[in-house]
């Protein structure tokens, strides 16, 4: 399997990634996807993913970034072993961009996929 480059791992949208994870919105407002952190416990989502910018923010820590941050920081390891973590998984083909209703799941992340896109 081809190594995973550090740009190739941004372009992984995070919302599939995290639905990978076995994490779903609580939330879709336009392209932010609203989840209880997975980095952490708490009862009201705070984490924000905005799918278009292809970046996260927790708002209870004041965090965020791509998906090398988001991925150091759930796995806590360095750039290079989320890498090596991210060429061993599955990767899907892109998927054309899709509307959302605004505070529904889309139809695609009504279920857990084992696989995410870039």
């Amino acid at each position: 399997m081809e190594k995973l480059t550090c740009n190739g791992a941004k372009q992984i949208d995070l919302v599939d990634y995290l639905a990978s994870l076995g994490h779903q919105p609580k939330k879709v407002n336009n392209q932010d996807y609203w989840y209880l952190s997975p980095l952490r416990d708490e009862k009201t989502p705070s984490f924000k993913v905005n799918r278009k910018l292809n970046v996260w923010y927790d708002h209870a820590t004041g965090k965020g970034g791509n998906l090398i941050d988001f991925g150091t920081q759930y796995f806590n390891c360095n750039v290079a072993e989320l890498l090596q973590r991210l060429s061993g998984q599955a990767i899907a083909p892109p998927r054309p961009t899709q509307g959302t209703v605004k505070g529904r799941y889309p139809a695609d992340l009504r279920e857990s996929k084992p696989v995410f896109r870039i």
